[in-house]
């Protein structure tokens, strides 16, 4: 486990906030940093579901079937 992990307290979930997407496939690098480190706390236990944060003017979400 990440040393950085371990002081973590354990919790249902971990919330990860948002930032851009420049692309159904491509966050910025800062949330693509939050994606990365909310998955090292899924994985080591410390979470046990991401709640992924999201605006509805993003492009993702303007392009997902379920907003249009």
């Amino acid at each position: 486990m990440d040393s950085s992990v371990k002081v973590i307290p354990d919790s249902p979930w971990a919330v990860v906030m948002g930032a851009s997407v420049y692309g159904p496939d491509k966050p910025s690098p800062v949330l693509q940093q939050r994606l990365n480190a909310a998955v090292k706390l899924y994985q080591a236990q410390k979470a046990a579901q991401l709640l992924m944060q999201a605006i509805k003017d993003s492009y993702y979400v303007k392009q997902h079937p379920y907003f249009t």
